[in-house]
């Protein structure tokens, strides 16, 4: 090939992806939160399921856990979440990480995307976490999927959770 066919090429390429309807838009990067704004755990003395599909908000109580094993992606008891079953060590660690945040529960409600948290990534290490009222913990699932809890209320460390749950669509 011609080097002044072939560098005409190369700058008309250049100039084509340069034009402003050619350009990738970060935004477009972004994804939607799917909100769950009442999920209720238990812990060893709670009411209600300690295992919760980040996927749809489900939670799972104990009678539920071993054929939910594939859906459950964190697990609640003592103040604390859980990549496995603190309790029973019946189910393996599910593979998700945590980290603590510096959100404010406001910052955690006006979250519609992933903007905010997308560049966050909890170590390898981080199979467990523990919270207090008000925080907002970051998780990231087996499948990559992110999303963040925000801390509502505890009747104990081993008693009932409320939170509100806000994780990536896809």
């Amino acid at each position: 090939m011609n080097r002044k066919v072939f560098t005409l090429a190369i700058a008309t390429a250049f100039a084509w992806f340069a034009l402003p309807g050619c350009k990738k838009d970060k935004s477009e990067d972004l994804i939607l939160l799917d909100s769950y704004d009442e999920v209720w755990l238990g812990g060893w003395d709670g009411a209600n399921g300690s295992g919760l599909d980040a996927d749809n908000g489900q939670v799972y109580g104990y009678g539920s856990l071993s054929g939910a094993s594939r859906y459950v992606d964190l697990f609640f008891d003592r103040s604390a979440f859980f990549s496995y079953d603190a309790d029973g060590n019946e189910l393996p660690d599910v593979g998700t990480r945590f980290a603590a945040t510096n959100f404010t529960p406001a910052q955690f409600d006006a979250m519609a995307d992933d903007r905010d948290f997308r560049l966050l990534e909890p170590t390898a290490a981080n199979d467990s976490i523990r919270f207090a009222l008000n925080d907002v913990v970051l998780f990231k699932t087996r499948w990559g999927k992110k999303g963040l809890i925000k801390i509502i209320s505890m009747t104990g460390p081993t008693g009932d959770l409320k939170c509100a749950l806000k994780a990536q669509e896809r």
